[in-house]
């Protein structure tokens, strides 16, 4: 089994969409963004930020994608890092104060919901739409989250399309979890199944968000599970 997995796909699509000059760097680099937002958000060297620190600043950035609010990011944190957040609303002003293009589509976004948007739609014009009664929250929260996740499928769906007309006679894409492919081949087609999916899944991002490095890491192994 070959697996290709994107790196870090929703938070490339946040900064693409956003214009985040910050982020977009950080992965022109080829830097790690969570360490990044926790160095910048307390103050401190990269080098010098604790396994914990990045994992609340994992936890904040993962909160915009998913368009959590404070409350919503620290829940988030402890539940899925076992990290508390001392005040959470603290944290994310912070990340808003590094990241302003971030900060001003957030804030389009609440205006949006405000205003009762019924639809919002991915970067190639697919639609979501939202009843007109939905509260506030989920209609700020759908409107952030949806052309991220929503761009993630449509770049994801573009590369299964050309993994598939590329692929070796008797190599099989069996698969796909979240943002991972998985080919079944035989073990002489290894190198060539990896190099089809690298190319083809950059390919499929970098036509969709040309704005934003993509990365996709790739692994092999007899048995998915030991991969």
């Amino acid at each position: 089994f070959i697996c290709a997995d994107y790196a870090q796909h929703e938070l490339r699509i946040l900064a693409a969409i956003t214009g985040d000059k910050a982020m977009l760097d950080t992965f022109a680099a080829d830097g790690d963004p969570h360490r990044q937002t926790a160095a910048s958000s307390l103050n401190k060297a990269p080098e010098d930020v604790t396994d914990e620190e990045r994992n609340m600043a994992k936890a904040i950035n993962f909160g915009i994608v998913y368009g959590q609010t404070p409350i919503g990011m620290a829940e988030f944190a402890l539940n899925k890092f076992n990290v508390t957040i001392d005040d959470p609303g603290q944290k994310l002003e912070a990340f808003f104060q590094n990241h302003p293009e971030i900060s001003d589509w957030y804030n389009r976004c609440k205006q949006e919901a405000r205003t009762g948007s019924t639809e919002t739609r991915t970067r190639i014009g697919r639609r979501r739409l939202m009843p007109a009664d939905e509260e506030f929250s989920t209609r700020h929260r759908r409107l952030m989250n949806s052309p991220i996740q929503g761009g993630a499928a449509d770049a994801f769906k573009e590369a299964m399309i050309l993994v598939h007309h590329r692929l070796p006679e008797g190599a099989k894409l069996v698969h796909c979890i979240h943002d991972e492919l998985i080919v079944e081949c035989a073990t002489a087609q290894a190198a060539i199944v990896r190099n089809i999916l690298e190319t083809s899944m950059l390919e499929a991002m970098t036509k969709m968000f040309p704005e934003v490095k993509a990365k996709v890491e790739t692994t092999s192994a007899e048995y998915w599970g030991d991969k």
